[in-house]
Parts: structure tokens; C-alpha cells; sequence
């Protein structure tokens, strides 16, 4: 495997992962496709669509009104909308977040990929503009630049995915809590369904995700079971024998919206809690 293709294997599924549509990851292969097509404007051809690729991501990861809201925005005053890449790139990172909980509660410093990323565009955007220097770009160099772009690139990605992560383990503690108050104040519908009455005898989570950091609030996703106590007919038709009681688990998923309020986590409310009870007619 040559030096190119080698990059493309290592680089292309990392950086896929910030790809948040189609259209994306089309332009991700368009641009490895140009850094393997040989001939005097192949990395020309591959830093105008890496470039693009970027500034795809980080629109679609940043929108203007959201970054604007987000409590560590300053306006830039040489930019038209005030917003800059690096704007964009932190708050795709942490977005509403403030530095000091970033930095001191999640241990995530997104300083210096924040800074090896913009200063990635600012060397793609130059080989975009072909002027005698710039032209028939030499091999080995192609192969060295091209690495150091995707690198910046790759480790901004794993950067957004690192500090959600680390978002998820902090508000992990309370979201059991949410869950149960959520049971207790609105009951599962699901149960009425197929029982005469039903109960909650306990929960357990699988899996907390991050779906969202917007400028004031992170979205999650929480998937597990739940046991449930199951009656049949009334207490006293239990009673008589002509009713009965059992137990069954199901899968339920759930959206939680956390406030981004201290402690984060604690000031939540769930907005959809669903319980899969497909098995139970099987």
C-alpha cells in the first residue's frame, strides 16, 4: 500500500464521523479521491474539497444564532458576522459550555486542536489559490501536508466526541433520578395497554448517549429495561383466584433535556419516555 492510500485508510472513517449527512461523506471521498489521482493539481483538487468538507462540518455543527447565544461568545470584529471557524469549531466542541467547566470539570482543552485546525484551513485555502508556488506540488510534500491537515482535522472530530463522552459520565449520576420522577408523575401508558394495572418494580440503563450540546441545554438519549409487575382484574378478582399477577421486562428508550445549569445534570426534564412492549404479544 502506498503512502496516499495508506492515508486514506487511516484518515477517511475518523474523519466520517463528523459527517453528518450524505452530502458530506460524498465530499470526504471526493477529496481522498483527489489526493489519489495523480497529475499537477492533486493536492490542489484535495485541499479545496478537504477545505469544504470542513466547512461543511462545521456549519451544520454550528449554527450562527446558537453559537451567538452561548455565554463564552465575543464577537469578532473583523469577521462581517461576527462569528468566526474557530467559534464555530468550539462550539461544536462543548457548545454552551463555559471554558472553566469544560476545562476543569470535564479535563477536555480544546485549545490547541482549536488552534492546529484553523491553522489546517488557513494552509488548505492556500494551495486552493494556484500561483506558480503553489502548482505541481512535489510528492513527498503532498504526502507531509496532506497528513498534517487530516491529522488537525481527525483530532477535532475526536475532540467533539471526546467531550460528549466526558458530558455523558457527569450527568450519568442523576439520570436515574429523572427517570423516576418521571414514573412517578405520569406513569407508563404503555402498561394500560396490556394490563389491567401495571408498576414499575425497578430500571436499569444500558446505554447514555449525547445527542446535542446546543448554547443552554444538552439533549440525551438513555436506553435500558424495565421490570413491571403486571395484574390482571381487580384485587379482588386476584383474591378469588379468577384474577392473577405477574412480572415482565421491557426495552424503553428515552429523551432527556438537561438544562445547563450547576450541577449539570440535575435540572432535567424527560421528554419522551417509551416503553417497547412488542415481545409481550409474541
Amino acid at each position: 500500500m502506498d503512502a496516499i492510500a495508506a492515508l486514506r485508510k487511516e484518515y477517511e472513517p475518523r474523519l466520517a464521523l463528523g459527517a453528518v449527512s450524505d452530502f458530506s461523506r460524498a465530499l470526504l471521498g471526493a477529496a481522498f479521491d483527489n489526493l489519489q489521482n495523480e497529475g499537477p493539481l492533486r493536492f490542489n483538487n484535495f485541499s479545496y474539497a478537504l477545505r469544504e468538507f470542513v466547512r461543511h462540518m462545521l456549519k451544520d455543527a454550528a449554527p450562527s444564532d446558537e453559537v451567538k447565544a452561548c455565554i463564552w461568545f465575543k464577537p469578532d470584529k473583523n469577521s462581517k458576522t461576527g462569528i468566526t471557524r474557530k467559534h464555530r469549531a468550539k462550539y461544536a466542541i462543548q457548545g454552551g459550555l463555559s471554558d472553566k467547566f469544560v476545562e476543569k470539570k470535564l479535563g477536555v482543552d480544546s485549545g490547541k486542536t482549536l488552534k492546529d485546525l484553523v491553522a489546517a484551513h488557513d494552509t488548505l485555502s492556500r494551495y486552493t489559490h494556484i500561483e506558480p508556488g503553489t502548482f505541481n506540488v512535489p510528492l513527498a510534500d503532498t504526502e507531509k501536508l496532506a497528513e498534517e491537515c487530516l491529522q488537525s482535522a481527525a483530532a477535532y472530530v475526536e475532540l467533539i466526541l471526546e467531550c460528549r463522552r466526558s458530558v455523558r459520565d457527569a450527568v450519568a449520576d442523576h439520570v436515574d433520578q429523572h427517570l423516576i420522577d418521571e414514573v412517578v408523575a405520569n406513569g407508563i401508558d404503555e402498561l394500560y395497554e396490556i394490563a389491567t394495572h401495571g408498576w414499575v418494580d425497578g430500571h436499569w440503563i444500558n446505554d447514555v448517549s449525547v445527542d446535542d450540546i446546543s448554547s443552554d441545554s444538552v439533549s440525551l438519549t438513555v436506553e435500558g429495561s424495565m421490570d413491571f409487575g403486571l395484574q390482571y382484574g381487580s384485587d379482588g378478582d386476584v383474591k378469588r383466584d379468577i384474577g392473577f399477577v405477574t412480572s415482565a421486562s421491557f426495552p424503553f428508550d428515552a429523551k432527556i433535556l438537561v438544562e445547563m445549569k450547576a450541577p449539570l445534570g440535575k435540572h432535567a426534564s424527560v421528554e419522551r419516555l417509551k416503553v417497547d412492549t412488542d415481545s409481550f404479544y409474541q
